[in-house]
């Protein structure tokens, strides 16, 4: 089995935490599983973040030895990832020397072209979310090529749905925070009278 854990933010806890999640999927399949850290941005990295985790006793006797790899996005040549599987082309952004995003979105455009909609929707939709962790919000939009990820993409249409949910639940408490003030004033008024 194969492991990954990808990172956008510090953890200091990340190496033990890796090493859980190993020796579960372990107990789980009883496979041997290979864990892979992603670390997307340099604020996720740490000096603790080695590829090796390990445990000893006070007598030196090492309890634990746990190996992982480490994948750091922003050290990465981004022509490798443009010439890699389709899969991993949303990281392109975040690789090294990516200070042309314009020519890296087109590469990615013309890979995605061959692809299904929905396929090529949510590619789109993974590629806006982690140009989110390089780009501010408006420069990412500006990047997607139009209607990218709008309308075909089931993961959009989800989360704006989500949104227009919790809009209509906040203004229904929203009224019905106003029908309880304007109770409260009424029996105010009449057990108290006019203020």
């Amino acid at each position: 089995l194969v492991h990954f854990e990808f990172q956008s933010g510090h953890d200091g806890e990340l190496p033990q935490r890796v090493f859980w999640y190993n020796a579960a999927l372990y107990r789980r399949h009883n496979l041997p599983v290979r864990t892979a850290v992603i670390l997307l941005t340099p604020k996720a990295d740490s000096p603790t973040i080695t590829g090796n985790f390990r445990v000893t006793t006070p007598l030196e006797f090492e309890s634990i030895v746990f190996k992982y790899d480490v994948i750091r996005v922003w050290q990465m040549p981004v022509d490798r990832i443009l010439k890699g599987p389709i899969g991993l082309l949303p990281l392109a952004p975040l690789c090294a020397k990516a200070s042309r995003p314009k020519e890296i979105i087109g590469a990615l455009d013309k890979r995605f072209a061959s692809l299904p909609t929905p396929e090529r929707s949510e590619l789109w939709l993974t590629t806006y979310a982690l140009l989110g962790l390089r780009y501010d919000a408006k420069t990412a939009f500006g990047l997607i090529p139009k209607g990218a990820i709008m309308k075909e993409s089931t993961t959009i249409q989800a989360i704006l749905e989500e949104g227009r949910q919790e809009g209509r639940q906040e203004g229904r408490q929203e009224g019905e925070r106003k029908e309880a003030r304007k109770m409260l004033l009424r029996l105010g008024r009449k057990h108290l009278g006019p203020t």
